[in-house]
């Protein structure tokens, strides 16, 4: 009878023993997959980064592109056609000027 008992207590004890573990798997389980998440989480930021890094880099270039085409274009020589205007008018002016002095000492 004794050893029924101590039988009983010890399979008591194993019981509560296994319950227990049971529980600490099961929380170590929720614990794993919290840290697969986690995990994941920090992948897609990490990738959303890059993408960043990548436009930026992209967006950057672009711009220096446009910006080098935009000095260009502003510091190119005169066309012919304002080259032409450009001569007209200076020859207008040097006209209008000779016609002035003859107009005022012709008097």
């Amino acid at each position: 009878m004794a050893g029924d008992y101590e039988r009983g207590r010890v399979d008591q004890t194993l019981s509560e023993h296994a319950s227990h573990l049971a529980r600490i798997n099961g929380s170590i389980d929720r614990f794993a997959d919290e840290v697969h998440e986690l995990t994941l989480g920090i992948q897609r930021l990490a990738d959303a980064a890059d993408a960043d890094r990548s436009t930026v880099k992209v967006t950057a270039e672009a711009l220096e592109k446009a910006e080098t085409a935009r000095r260009d274009k502003s510091e190119q020589g005169w066309t012919p056609f304002q080259r032409g205007f450009a001569v007209i008018g200076g020859l207008a002016a040097v006209i209008g000027t000779v016609i002035a002095v003859l107009a005022l000492t012709a008097h």
